[in-house]
This record gives C-alpha cells, sequence and structure tokens, in this order.
C-alpha cells in the first residue's frame, strides 16, 4: 500500500518591471497559492511569459487560488516592486 502526501513549499519573491518565472512546470504540483502583499497589480500567466494584456490579474493585497491546479510553469509580472508569496503543494509518494 502506497501513501501520498502533499509538501507544501513556501517562497516569498520580490517582483519589480520584467517577466519572471517563479515555478517551472511540474506535473506533481497539487495545490497553489499566490498571494500579492502590496497593492501594486500583479500578472499571472501559466506557461508563458506574464505580461499586463493577458493572463490572471491578482489586486493588491489579494490572493489567487486555482480550483484546479495546474502543471505548467508559474509566471509573474508587475510594473513596480511588488512582494508575492508563493506557496506551492507537491505530490510526494
Amino acid at each position: 500500500m502506497s501513501h501520498n502526501r502533499l509538501e507544501f513549499v513556501n517562497t516569498t519573491y520580490r517582483i519589480a518591471g520584467a517577466p519572471q518565472e517563479v515555478l517551472p512546470y511540474n506535473p506533481k504540483r497539487q495545490y497553489l497559492f499566490i498571494q500579492n502583499q502590496t497593492l501594486n497589480r500583479l500578472f499571472l500567466s501559466f506557461g508563458n511569459k506574464a505580461n499586463s494584456l493577458d493572463g490572471v490579474i491578482i489586486p493588491g493585497n489579494w490572493y489567487y487560488e486555482p480550483y484546479q491546479c495546474p502543471a505548467s510553469s508559474v509566471n509573474l509580472f508587475t510594473q513596480t516592486i511588488t512582494t508575492v508569496v508563493v506557496i506551492e503543494g507537491i505530490l510526494r509518494r
């Protein structure tokens, strides 16, 4: 009998002025939580560079927690310095 468990990794990033991949593709990702800790808008994209024209907008002092967790890379962008907390839940066997 195998036992599966989620291991949570909590990382804080400072995003400023350029798209940044904060998490690579991971098929074992089962949970994702992204918290914008400043008043600036944060732009989120999965699988490609984030920009201000498409993707998900996370308002200041808000969070994003998808119902279905994507395995693709997680990319963030903001036009000013923004502090972001990313929590990833990874399936371990």
